[in-house]
């Protein structure tokens, strides 16, 4: 079974929480969420982000987690660089760049960054 996890991006403080323990999130319309996670000593911490991203389950070639809105590579010398995203028509995971390829271990998929915090990556291509 795929292990649910999600992390937010805090964009005033340029920070990425990632969601563990107890912890719940809040959909405030389609722009925002409130994500509030509580300790073991009952201390509850919120954090308001525009950005949450699931994992996707899967891990790339080095073992790290490849979550929604992480900017991956892959291809000969890995001169393939695409982001993570998620597909409502077809509810699953997608690489996306020029083309669309299904997220699958049918390439060498390394994790080089995410969207919010290297963004910068993509104009690189």
């Amino acid at each position: 079974m795929r292990e649910i996890k999600f992390r937010g991006f805090i964009h005033g403080i340029k920070y990425m929480i990632h969601c563990t323990g107890d912890f719940t999130i809040t959909f405030q319309g389609m722009e925002e969420a409130l994500i509030e996670m509580w300790s073991g000593d009952g201390v509850v911490d919120t954090f308001h982000t525009k950005s949450v991203m699931q994992y996707t389950g899967l891990k790339d070639k080095n073992g790290v987690e490849i979550y929604e809105g992480d900017i991956v590579c892959f291809g000969h010398d890995d001169k393939i660089i695409a982001t993570v995203e998620w597909d409502e028509e077809f509810a699953s995971f997608e690489l996306r760049e020029e083309y669309t390829h299904s997220l699958d271990f049918n390439h060498a998929i390394k994790v080089i960054g995410n969207i919010h915090e290297n963004g910068d990556l993509l104009n690189e291509h």
